[in-house]
């Protein structure tokens, strides 16, 4: 096919124009230059083709010199020597993949676990031999991404290359990768035509793109949550699970989430939810007051959640007993108006009068709550990290009173 393929150790500068230069000299009287040629650069590969300047069998019956000069790295290091090549062979069978999707998954919910791929010759459609008899075996390759080198991949039950045709007449091979014993990983493929030049062991081939893919076949399992030993959850506070491994955040959600308040029920639309990386947060708390968990059990169903490679997770059913919230407490008075106090050389007693309410009990602060034992203020010089414990006036006690409009208010 006229193509020659360089694989270097890190990425290449592929910026265009090409900082590099490439000459290409074939038998005695074709000279290319690097605007001649179709050059591909990407990452670590620079691809040189030759197959619209020059015809296969010239290129069989001549001698070719590829000579490439200046190759950066990214960081602007120059390679320090040339990359020469000398005498192409006559090609091997051109190798392309057949299809649009250029990727690959294995996951838990494959039937067998093989990867199946299918290339064709694109110089001999009919037939996939018919440009070279010489084509001994076509084969498939593996390496773990970002490895170098590369493995051979065996085929399913030790079969070979099947040579089959298309609808259309368009002839292709299929081998079937069996990655049983292959780890979970991100892998990349390629596939290569091998052929032997006559009369000679002299070895070469031709190589497909390389397709990039995954194996992942282990469905996500819940590595954490928020919740204490005792299954307890703060009131307005997120109920969170972390998974082992990122989980699918497309929207619409592809899991479902159930929660039950005593004997009502909750539908997904109605709850603050919030999935990113490997954490799903579930939030009841624009939902259901404080009071209402207090005096209720809570039970939260997650059905249905993915990794990213669709593996899905098995129904995960949790029952949670939302502890009883202890009475809330909002400033009163000056301080709820103002959020500040000053006692001066002016004030004849040294005591602070200080009010608070309880905004979810307004008629008696008790309501609600009959486990409220009491209240304390504490105090900081500002900076400090840790606070006091305050003295009420005379060791007296905290008086609870009600306004003139029948407010409940605590006053110490």
């Amino acid at each position: 096919g006229g193509r020659m393929t360089f694989e270097l150790s890190e990425p290449l500068d592929c910026s265009e124009p090409f900082v590099f230069d490439v000459a290409v000299i074939v038998g005695v009287d074709i000279v290319l230059q690097k605007q001649q040629l179709d050059i591909i650069c990407h990452d670590r590969i620079l691809e040189l083709s030759l197959a619209s300047r020059v015809s296969a069998s010239t290129l069989a019956d001549s001698s070719v010199s590829i000579t490439v000069s200046g190759l950066r790295d990214v960081a602007q290091n120059v390679m320090l020597r040339n990359i020469s090549v000398s005498s192409l062979l006559n090609p091997c069978s051109s190798i392309a993949w057949v299809g649009q999707e250029q990727t690959f998954l294995v996951n838990s919910a494959s039937e067998v676990e093989v990867v199946e791929v299918k290339v064709y010759n694109p110089e001999a459609l009919s037939s996939f031999r018919a440009d070279n008899e010489q084509l001994d075996d076509i084969v498939l390759q593996y390496r773990y991404a970002g490895d170098a080198s590369w493995q051979p991949g065996l085929l399913e039950n030790g079969s070979g290359v099947a040579y089959a045709s298309d609808e259309s007449g368009k002839s292709y091979a299929k081998l079937r990768w069996d990655v049983a014993s292959i780890p979970d990983g991100h892998y990349e493929i390629r596939v290569l035509s091998h052929c032997t030049t006559s009369g000679t062991e002299t070895a070469r081939h031709a190589t497909s793109t390389i397709i990039a893919g995954g194996l992942d076949r282990i469905p996500p399992t819940m590595f954490s949550n928020s919740l204490d030993d005792t299954l307890l959850a703060q009131p307005g506070s997120t109920i969170s699970v972390e998974f082992s491994e990122p989980i699918d955040c497309r929207q619409p959600f592809q899991f479902e989430v159930a929660v039950s308040v005593g004997v009502h029920a909750m539908r997904q639309q109605q709850l603050d939810i919030v999935c990113k990386g490997r954490t799903l947060g579930l939030s009841l708390g624009n939902q259901i007051t404080p009071l209402v968990l207090a005096s209720s059990d809570v039970n939260v169903t997650i059905v249905g959640v993915r990794d990213l490679a669709q593996n899905i997770m098995r129904n995960t059913l949790s029952m949670f007993r939302i502890q009883d919230p202890c009475s809330a407490i909002e400033w009163a008075g000056s301080l709820q108006k103002e959020q500040t106090f000053l006692i001066n050389a002016a004030q004849t007693s040294p005591d602070m009068e200080v009010k608070v309410h309880n905004p979810e009990a307004p008629g008696s602060f008790r309501e609600g709550n009959g486990q409220l034992q009491g209240l304390s203020l504490e105090y900081r010089h500002v900076g400090d990290v840790s606070w006091q414990q305050s003295l009420t006036a005379n060791a007296s006690d905290v008086a609870f009173v009600n306004d003139g409009s029948g407010e409940s208010y605590a006053m110490l």
